[in-house]
This record gives structure tokens, sequence and C-alpha cells, in this order.
């Protein structure tokens, strides 16, 4: 499914997801994420997401408070402040689309961003990015300030690695992201709604979880746990490292 955020789709202007990904991003970083914008949240920039340090560096995806309209956006990976974001269009509101953002993190290189697997027209300018601890958040700011007024889903991250433009085509199409470049894969939230805390299936479960609701509709995603196969999580039993282990069992012949 989805989850929701805001007073239509969620609980109210605190909801936020807190995941446990805290890494500075690598200067190669991707990340994809399917969303819903109902609107265009608190002060008309609500985060999809944002591990922001408080003016240095860390990742903000919102829509442009700077033009206002319903299809302007912006992205930056250090503060975000005026003349340091990348821009771009996406399709407005009442629609899911599906992002793809390619970063080479430690440079003032625009990223590449794809919407719906095609690759978008980025202006702006950005800083270099710099280092952060915070932990990614969905649909708000750690602060809990700048609401998502939408539903969000499907939120990957590829630490170390651009995604080609043929990944790109493949995410939007429904490909699951456990099924691409999976070497790299540093986290992924299908946010469908299972549990609560939402689990991710790189990292353990998110770390909490502040109001948000199951949202009414989803894209067209390939399912986690696949059509033939029960996908295991064993996210509190078996942990190396931080990251867990996925099991996996069959029940083709049963």
């Amino acid at each position: 499914m989805s989850r929701g955020f805001g007073s239509t789709f969620g609980a109210g202007t605190g909801d936020v997801l807190v995941s446990r990904f805290n890494t500075t991003p690598a200067n190669n970083f991707s990340f994809s994420v399917w969303y819903y914008k109902n609107g265009l949240g608190n002060l008309g920039a609500g985060k999809i997401a944002d591990n922001n340090n408080l003016g240095s560096g860390g990742i903000q995806l919102c829509p442009d408070n700077n033009i206002g309209s319903n299809t302007a956006m912006k992205y930056s990976h250090n503060n975000g402040g005026a003349g340091n974001y990348a821009t771009f269009t996406d399709n407005g509101l009442g629609v899911w689309q599906h992002l793809v953002v390619c970063d080479q993190y430690n440079t003032t290189t625009l990223p590449t961003i794809y919407l719906n697997g095609k690759p978008m027209s980025v202006g702006g300018t950005i800083l270099a990015g710099a280092a952060t601890s915070v932990n990614m958040c969905l649909g708000n700011n750690s602060s809990a300030s700048r609401n998502f007024d939408g539903m969000i889903t499907h939120f990957a991250a590829w630490n170390g690695i651009l995604l080609s433009a043929s990944d790109a085509s493949a995410l939007a199409g429904g490909v699951s992201p456990l099924s691409v470049r999976p070497d790299c894969l540093a986290m992924y939230l299908p946010l469908d709604g299972v549990n609560k805390p939402e689990p991710d299936l790189m990292l353990g479960n998110a770390s909490s979880i502040s109001g948000t609701r199951l949202g009414t509709s989803e894209p067209p995603v390939e399912s986690w746990y696949g059509e033939d196969d029960f996908l295991v999580m064993l996210n509190q039993i078996v942990a190396v490292g931080g990251r867990t282990n996925n099991a996996w069992f069959s029940l083709d012949g049963l």
C-alpha cells in the first residue's frame, strides 16, 4: 500500500517516518521514491525526504516554495537555502509519480533526475554536499515542521552508485528495488502498512513513526515478497553489522 502524511491522507502536520539511515551519502548516491501530492505541504515545501543537518549536509526533496506552483520541485544536498538547489518540474497534484535522483553528492554537479522513467531538465545551482548524521525522514523534516501533504511509498536508496537510465525506467515500470543493483542497496522502505513501525528490508524496522495513516491507494509496484515466494525478514533475530539477512523460502512444489 502506501503511507499518508498531512491532514488529508495522514493524521496531521506532525506526521513523520524516521528511518535508520543516518549515513552521509557517498559521492555517488541514488534514491527512488513513489509519491502522490495532494497539496504543497507546510510553507509550500512539504518534505518528501529530508536528512538535512540544519545548515550543511543532507538531502532535501520538496515542492519549490520559491515558485509556488503545483509542478515546481526542488532538491538540495547542502542546506537548500537561496540559490542552493536543483529545480525541475513534475506532473502536479493528484497522481502517483515515480522519481529517481542520481546525485554526485560531494560535488557541485547538478543531479540527474528521472520522472516516471524519463530524464528531466534540471536547473539551478547546488553546493557540494557535506557530512550529516541526521536520520533520513520521510514525509517531514526531523523537527516535524515541514509536513508533506500526500502519500509516499517504496523509498529506496543506493550508496556508491549512480543508477542508469535503464534502472530508472525499470523502477518506474514497477520493478522492485530489490531487483535493481542489490549490491549497493542501502535502504528500502516499501511503506505498505504491514506493521508500525514499517520494516526497512535492509536496515530493520524504521526508527519511529509519528502519526501517518495507511494510504488509500498505491502505484503498480512488484510486491517485495513475490508471487511464488514468501520473504521472511529476520529483522530482530539475525543481523550482521546492522544489515539484516534476508531468507527466502519457496513454496514451489509444495
